[in-house]
C-alpha cells in the first residue's frame, strides 16, 4: 500500500471512532453500560473510538456494535468502505419497488 492510501485508511477509522464516540456520547451511553450489559470491554471500546487498534474491524463487529448503539449497520460500513452507499440506496429502493408490487 503506498503512503497515500495508508493515510486514507487511517482515516476512514479515525472518522469511524469519532462518529461512534459521537452516537454513543449523544445516546448517552456510557462505556460503563457497555460493558456490563454486553460484555464489551471498556479498554477494548476505548480503542475502536480513538482509532487506535492495528487492524480493521470485521464487519460482524461493526453490526455489534451498531446493535449496541440502535444505529444501522449499513452507516458504519459506508464509512469504512465496507460498502457503497450508492449501491446500499439502490438496493433498497430496488427493495421497496418490490414490496409495492407484491401488494
Amino acid at each position: 500500500m503506498h503512503f497515500g492510501g495508508l493515510m486514507e485508511s487511517m482515516n476512514k477509522w479515525k472518522e469511524l471512532g469519532n462518529y461512534i464516540r459521537a452516537v454513543r456520547k449523544d445516546k448517552g451511553i456510557s462505556t460503563y453500560f457497555i460493558e456490563k450489559e454486553f460484555g464489551f470491554s471498556r479498554q477494548y471500546w476505548s480503542r475502536i473510538e480513538l482509532a487506535s487498534s492495528e487492524y480493521a474491524l470485521k464487519p460482524e463487529l461493526l453490526q455489534r456494535i451498531a446493535t449496541i448503539l440502535k444505529i444501522n449497520y449499513l452507516d458504519l460500513y459506508v464509512i469504512v468502505g465496507y460498502a457503497d452507499e450508492t449501491a446500499i440506496n439502490e438496493f433498497s429502493e430496488r427493495k421497496k419497488q418490490e414490496r409495492n408490487i407484491n401488494f
